[in-house]
């Protein structure tokens, strides 16, 4: 949820999208039968965070490792003499729930890979993936 400047009211934006591309937004378009998962690692954190936490809150399987958190939206400036830098904004992304997302984006069931070379081993990816999908 965040808070408008201008007017100092909440408020709370959704997206709809004609998924299966018939040219009509409708309930066939949440029809969720796509067969993909986000991986993740303690590595994707702060921004990296937002698309696992987003994703799992949609239905999408989370595999790899718990994602390393961090909520704080980045932000670009530049100096008055053109120097461009980053920084971290005070808007924050959260669950669908409202909850924090500041501890991660948690694996799905089955879905863990231990760290370490398991997390670069093809064969070990593909048997996760094998079995979350044939369950």
């Amino acid at each position: 949820m965040k808070k408008s400047f201008l007017t100092r009211f909440f408020f709370a934006l959704t997206v709809s999208c004609d998924l299966n591309l018939d040219g009509v937004i409708d309930s066939n378009d949440k029809k969720k039968d796509y067969n993909f998962a986000v991986y993740t690692s303690l590595l994707s954190f702060s921004c990296g965070n937002a698309m696992p936490c987003i994703c799992g809150d949609n239905g999408i399987k989370i595999i790899g490792q718990k994602s390393g958190g961090g909520s704080c939206v980045v932000r670009y400036g530049c100096t008055a003499d053109g120097f461009p830098y980053q920084y971290s904004d005070c808007s924050r992304i959260s669950h669908s729930d409202w909850s924090d997302v500041e501890g991660g984006a948690a694996v799905s069931e089955g879905g863990e890979i231990t760290a370490g070379e398991n997390m670069y081993d093809d064969d070990v990816l593909i048997d996760v993936i094998n079995k979350l999908f044939t369950e």
